[in-house]
């Protein structure tokens, strides 16, 4: 009886208890490791992330090890911007912390079941845990290779424990302070009806300033800025606990102790305050009213598109394709994210256009390139596995291999013909182009796109992907198989240079400028016009053929 009073006791008390949240986040690190393996798209963007890890690792290493060598040689002073380095690192942690707590990480799997057997606070305590552990990878190499590279330079091998424990530090205090605001912010998205509505923007909006930032150069200003404004404050004091024992560098011993003293006090204050924000996050429903499900102007909104689209096509079955998938894309956007997210590398050229009024010549066929690529990974590209548990219903319904081939290219030339052509002509009037040149731009823009799509629906009945991923704790979105993706996106790019080469005199010239630069051997814009006069018939041929075996692959699929 006594042995069971303190877990008892425990569930009522305002701090997570240790042993079952580390027994959750053990957990909870275990099955999402077991879905990470079976998401070959999650997979592939966490090797990314660690690969590019793996490829700075060596510069902190020669960095290191130099501040190593002049430490050695009676500089002191070479340690002087750790300070603003470890602090822009901590807040940068701490960002990430927070976005995670907002997201996915932030959401229980089978609530109502964890939530009754297990407080929230336990809960909280748990996710914390995963949540630091996952930003492990992320963090620690770099603090233990800049350990080993002062330990080369001065000739101890003691900087190395310095390293690690302030490495340890700022994971552990980042994650404590970053991940309880993220979460409670959750919260206050699901209480408010208008920030659940704007959510999609501010995100796409968080989601494109950070490309910004990135890809102009303006985050590590940002960072050195904002570790500027804290190095004062204990936060600097992690440089302090880095170097301590590293000989020379003149850290304080005081400063060192006192953060990890800062470090042993945020450990309750923030178990305490994750446990207050899960079950201010999960103990509410969604602001948004049930009515909104079924909005009073969204049959209109509907009907108007079913107006469109009929417009456009005598076909019922094929109608009913082309607004059934818009609309799904409208109630459910994340299908569409990895189709959006090659446009953040278009932010260096947005840059330029804005801040000087003019873009590079070929900014035009990276237009047209990505609206022929966009329209078949939208929807044609998975043809088949898009209809998700409808299949059956499809393929007994009265509607033919053509009209679901035609319904899909409808839709996705309806989404992307019109950003496409306003793109592409846009950037031409920018760049001064003529006006038979527009035309002719124009007329390429659209034909890329529905030739985009036909092709794209012939490689994803042939290819199809049934299973899909997720993308947050309660939704998936279907993505290409990975043969139908490769394929593609190698034709997409063959044609649009094909097509570049054939009409395009300028850019005959910047082609060959660059294969010359980066071949073995040389090319003149002439070789490429013959080269493109060559493949582009064989390329325009595969348009009929691919609709030929996306119509003959629905008509004739069967399931098991």
């Amino acid at each position: 009886m006594g042995s069971e009073r303190p877990r008892e006791g425990s569930r009522y008390s305002r701090f997570p208890t240790p042993r079952i949240s580390l027994l959750i986040g053990i957990t909870e690190l275990r099955r999402g490791w077991r879905k990470l393996r079976q998401q070959d798209v999650w997979l592939a963007l966490v090797g990314l992330g660690l690969l590019g890890i793996l490829l700075v690792l060596p510069l902190v290493y020669d960095i290191t090890r130099d501040v190593g060598s002049a430490l050695a040689a009676g500089e002191a002073d070479a340690v002087a911007p750790a300070a603003t380095v470890v602090a822009g690192f901590w807040l940068f942690t701490v960002v990430i912390a927070v976005v995670t707590g907002i997201g996915s990480d932030g959401e229980i799997d089978n609530a109502a079941g964890v939530l009754t057997v297990r407080p929230p606070k336990d809960v909280a305590g748990g996710l914390l845990v995963n949540a630091a552990v996952w930003f492990a990878p992320f963090v620690l190499p770099a603090f233990v290779v800049g350990g080993v590279g002062l330990s080369a330079g001065v000739g101890s091998p003691f900087p190395v424990i310095g390293a690690v424990v302030a490495g340890v530090t700022l994971l552990v205090t980042a994650a404590l302070v970053g991940y309880p605001i993220g979460l409670a912010a959750k919260g206050a998205i699901r209480r408010s009806k208008r920030l659940s509505d704007l959510k999609p923007v501010l995100g796409a909006v968080v989601v494109v300033g950070y490309a910004w930032l990135v890809f102009s150069g303006e985050l590590n200003r940002l960072l050195d800025t904002a570790g500027e404004a804290i190095e004062a404050t204990p936060v600097g004091w992690l440089a302090d606990l880095a170097l301590v024992t590293t000989p020379g560098a003149e850290a304080s011993i005081v400063r060192a102790l006192a953060v990890l003293a800062i470090a042993a006090v945020i450990i309750p204050a923030s178990a305490l305050a994750t446990a207050r924000a899960g079950a201010f996050t999960w103990y509410t429903d969604d602001a948004r009213s049930a009515e909104e499900s079924e909005p009073a102007d969204g049959t209109t909104a509907v009907e108007r598109l079913d107006t469109l689209v009929g417009s456009l096509t005598r076909r019922d079955s094929t109608r009913g394709v082309a607004v059934m998938l818009l609309v799904r894309a409208y109630r459910a956007p994340l299908q569409l994210v990895f189709v959006a997210l090659p446009l953040l590398l278009t932010l260096p050229i947005v840059e330029s256009a804005v801040t000087t009024g003019t873009v590079p010549d070929y900014t035009i066929w990276l237009v047209v390139l990505y609206g022929a690529w966009a329209a078949g990974a939208s929807f044609p590209l998975n043809v088949l596995g898009n209809q998700s548990a409808t299949l059956p219903t499809l393929l007994l319904s009265r509607a033919r291999g053509h009209e679901v081939v035609r319904g899909h290219v409808l839709a996705a030339t309806l989404l992307l013909a019109p950003v496409t052509l306003l793109g592409a002509v846009g950037v031409g009037l920018i760049g001064n182009r003529s006006a038979p040149e527009l035309l002719s731009i124009g007329a390429v823009a659209v034909a890329t796109v529905v030739a985009g799509g036909i092709v794209a629906s012939g490689l994803g009945a042939l290819f199809p992907r049934f299973s899909s991923i997720d993308v947050t704790a309660d939704r998936s979105a279907s993505v290409p198989s990975k043969a139908a993706f490769s394929l593609f996106t190698l034709l997409v790019f063959l044609s649009v240079l094909a097509t570049a080469s054939v009409t395009d005199e300028i850019m005959r010239l910047l082609l060959s400028s660059l294969i010359t630069d980066w071949a073995p051997f040389d090319i003149t814009p002439g070789d490429l016009e013959t080269l493109g006069q060559v493949l582009l018939p064989g390329l325009v041929a595969l348009v009929p053929v691919a609709y030929v075996v996306a119509v003959r692959r629905v008509d004739s699929y069967r399931l098991d």
